[in-house]
C-alpha cells in the first residue's frame, strides 16, 4: 500500500490515526514473518505428514508459510503455529509402536488442512490467553 503525504491531506483525524497505525504495524512484519517461518521449519516436519506417512518438506513448508501470510496477515504468532502443528498431527496421524507414524486420514490438501488447524489454533490460543487474564485478574 503506497501512501504519500498528498493522500493523507484532507483525511479526518480517525483516518490519519488508522493510516499511522497501519504503517507502524507494517514495520514489524518482516521480523514477525521470519519467526513464523522458523517455527514452521521446526515443527511442521515432525508434526505434519502427507501421503505414505512422509513428513512435509521444504516445498510444503513454503506453501504453508505463504498461506499463513496471505490468509492470516494480522493473526500470525509462532505459538499459534506450534499449536496448529500439534492439531494437524493429532487429527491426521497416530503413533503405533510397531509401525511408527501412521495416517488416520488421507490428507489430500495439506495446506488446506493446515489452514483449518490454524483457525482452530487461533481459537484455542485466544481461549487460553483469556482464561489466564481472567485468572490473574480475579481478586484473592
Amino acid at each position: 500500500m503506497a501512501i504519500n503525504s498528498s493522500s493523507v491531506y484532507g483525511m479526518g483525524a480517525s483516518a490519519e490515526i488508522a493510516v499511522a497505525s497501519e504503517l507502524s504495524s507494517v514495520d514489524n512484519i518482516p521480523e514477525q514473518q521470519d519467526s513464523i517461518y522458523d517455527t514452521l521449519s521446526e515443527y511442521a516436519p515432525t508434526h505434519c505428514f502427507v501421503g505414505n506417512e512422509l513428513p512435509v518438506g521444504k516445498p510444503y513448508i513454503d506453501a504453508l508459510y505463504l498461506m499463513l501470510i496471505n490468509q492470516f496477515p494480522l493473526q500470525l504468532d509462532p505459538e499459534v503455529v506450534r499449536i496448529a502443528c500439534d492439531l494437524y498431527f493429532d487429527r491426521a496421524c497416530e503413533v503405533r509402536p510397531e509401525h511408527g507414524v501412521m495416517m488416520r486420514i488421507d490428507v489430500q490438501n495439506p495446506v488446506g488442512f493446515f489452514q483449518h488447524c490454524y483457525k482452530d489454533a487461533l481459537k484455542q490460543y485466544k481461549a487460553t490467553r483469556n482464561r489466564r487474564r481472567t485468572t490473574n485478574a480475579a481478586p484473592t
